[in-house]
């Protein structure tokens, strides 16, 4: 994503869908939950400077039984919580009616 935007950014510069895919990427990495477990690093998932995500093993192995159940909740459905979030990405990459599908039937 990164060469496809700022000062230096290659042909796909100021195109919809990356502009869609990263603000889409922005809010998986920075959902914020209302329970016990509030993010993604809670659960110990961490994101370095480039957008890789590790798991931090020792975070992860400290979880209670009710820090799992918060986070099973933080995680929720296809509706609901992080998982919510899926939907955002469906609405880009549907093969039907999908914003990818659309644009490039354009």
């Amino acid at each position: 994503m990164t060469a496809q935007t700022g000062k230096n950014a290659g042909l796909l510069s100021g195109d919809f869908l990356v502009r869609e895919v990263s603000t889409d990427l922005r809010s998986l990495s920075n959902y914020e939950g209302t329970g016990t477990v509030k993010s993604l690093a809670d659960l110990g998932v961490e994101f370095d400077s480039t957008g890789k995500a590790t798991l931090n093993q020792t975070t992860f192995n400290a979880l209670s039984d009710s820090q799992v159940q918060a986070g099973i909740t933080f995680l929720g459905s296809t509706t609901t919580g992080f998982g919510a979030l899926a939907t955002k990405f469906s609405q880009i990459s549907d093969p039907t009616n999908g914003l990818a599908k659309l644009q490039l039937d354009q």
